[in-house]
């Protein structure tokens, strides 16, 4: 298996001012799932500057793993879920990690989806807002 990162914005400043517990555990539940569905093939992870709107950063795992079959992707994010019933018996977990990243990520402000082809592998991608350092002291 490859790992890779890759940051699109290598000019832009890539320091974060947030809760480092919070973006820890969705990297660690996006991670695990991206390493338990690719068997074989890469996994690659960074982040890009969205600013749309709101300047905020998108983060990204991308996979070359199963993917997720289209019907399946608005359930995947719910407690106890996975996309097949028999993904439990031949991959294990319980289908909380997903429902646990997606809560961390709308604690900070972001949102949660996902990119999918079956057999090709999947993105998951989350935002978090950009805030500088002296408005988060502002606000405790």
């Amino acid at each position: 298996m490859e790992f890779e990162y890759v940051n699109w914005h290598s000019d832009q400043p890539s320091q974060l001012y947030s809760d480092r517990e919070k973006i820890t555990k969705v990297f660690i539940h996006l991670f695990r799932n991206a390493f338990k569905f690719t068997p074989s093939g890469k996994v690659k992870f960074g982040y890009t500057i969205d600013s749309k709107e709101i300047k905020q950063l998108k983060f990204f795992v991308k996979d070359t793993g199963i993917g997720i079959p289209e019907n399946k992707r608005s359930v995947i994010f719910d407690q106890f879920q996975q996309a097949e019933d028999c993904y439990k018996i031949k991959y294990g977990g319980t289908g909380i990690g997903l429902s646990i990243a997606k809560y961390n990520v709308e604690l900070l402000g972001g949102q949660i989806g996902v990119d999918s082809t079956p057999g090709k592998g999947s993105m998951f991608y989350f935002t978090i807002p950009i805030t500088e350092p002296e408005s988060i002291c502002n606000k405790l």
